[in-house]
């Protein structure tokens, strides 16, 4: 399995900490909202317009247009790592 599979794009943003978007295949949407939104924590609906919580200590916040904004991960193979374990483990 290869996140590529679901993420169509990660932006690594910019500041002390590095905060990264990733932006969802919209074919795999769906199935991706569902895994993610099912593994949270600590979940906080903003109004329906996007979802806050945690996987793992990583904040995580899911927008309905198929983007997240993940905080909290040191790096790039950290956050790969992150994302195939949400992506391969079971629900």
């Amino acid at each position: 399995m290869n996140i590529s599979e679901y993420v169509k794009r990660i932006i690594r943003g910019c500041g002390k900490e590095a905060d990264y978007i990733i932006i969802l295949k919209i074919n795999r949407l769906d199935e991706c909202l569902k895994r993610i939104i099912g593994k949270m924590v600590e979940k906080e609906n903003l109004g329906g317009f996007y979802i806050k919580g945690k996987i793992e200590n990583v904040e995580v916040n899911v927008f309905k247009n198929g983007r997240l904004l993940v905080r909290g991960i040191s790096g790039e193979g950290e956050l790969e790592r992150f994302l195939l374990k949400i992506f391969q483990d079971k629900e």
